[in-house]
């Protein structure tokens, strides 16, 4: 890894971000269903569940300001996410579902985005370090 070539995701890294995206899609075909007849809160529960979810994705795989931005920004998601199933009058089986597939889709995409510790201390090794600047500015 210190020679600057990046490590392939194994098999059960490439496994759970399609277990990640198979999730998010049945997730949305289950509130596509659910909310056929009023379009209302299809369009409201769809955008809240792609903002959770690219959310949830940002949580896992960034640090810092991302990683707060994303995370207020998959709070406004559940917002919008129970709001459409308000407005959907969708039944609570189905609620339950999607919350448990969106769930299953960051929980898989933060397995397939992890790191080893050693392959975290191997890179943070592997940065040469500046040098102070020679004038102040």
């Amino acid at each position: 890894m210190g020679d600057g070539q990046l490590e392939r995701p194994g098999p059960g890294e490439r496994l759970s971000a399609l277990v990640a995206l198979i999730a998010l899609a049945v997730a949305i075909a289950i509130v596509g269903v659910g909310a056929a007849a009023n379009w209302q809160g299809l369009v409201i529960t769809v955008i809240g569940l792609f903002v959770i979810v690219v959310g949830g994705w940002y949580v896992v795989s960034r640090r810092g300001v991302a990683r707060s931005v994303a995370m207020l920004t998959t709070l406004m998601g559940v917002v919008l996410l129970i709001a459409g199933f308000i407005v959907a009058d969708l039944s609570i089986l189905a609620v339950v579902l999607v919350a448990v597939l969106a769930i299953l889709s960051v929980g898989a995409a933060r397995y397939a985005l992890r790191e080893s510790t050693e392959t975290m201390r191997e890179r943070v090794g592997s940065r040469t370090r500046s040098r102070p600047p020679a004038t102040p500015c």
